[in-house]
């Protein structure tokens, strides 16, 4: 029988948080891959295709030849950007316990600002966030 947290959830040992979370990296890297080589196979057929000129097995073959350069190739940049996609996720936490109050403080600076510049051409005083208004 399986412990609840907190949060309602199964709560395991740590060594098999740690393995889930492991296998569900390692899901989302095969998944990037696999679709960004499927993308690039899609793009080299789409290049060498053309029915008007597809008149014998050669030309086929060729198809078939650079097709399947176009997966590989996908599958390199699949691999590349798999691997940026799971940095993030396992940065995720950390970078927006950084960043989220920079880039809250940069929103509402920016918003006071636009508020000046909509209250300039409107020829009214801005309002404040307590929402008294200031003269200009």
């Amino acid at each position: 029988m399986q412990k609840l947290s907190d949060s309602g959830g199964p709560q395991g040992s740590p060594s098999q948080d740690a393995w889930g979370r492991f296998l569900e990296s390692i899901k989302v890297l095969l998944l990037v891959v696999l679709v960004l080589g499927g993308q690039g196979a899609v793009q080299a057929y789409g290049s060498v295709l053309d029915w008007s000129k597809i008149n014998d097995a050669n030309m086929l073959l060729h198809l078939l030849t650079t097709t399947w350069n176009g997966f590989l190739a996908g599958l390199i940049n699949g691999t590349a950007r798999s691997v940026q996609v799971v940095m993030a996720i396992w940065a995720g936490p950390t970078v927006w316990k950084y960043a989220a109050p920079v880039i809250g403080a940069t929103a509402a600076a920016m918003s006071r600002l636009m508020s000046s510049f909509a209250a300039l051409f409107k020829k009214t005083p801005p309002v404040t966030t307590d929402g008294s208004q200031h003269n200009i």
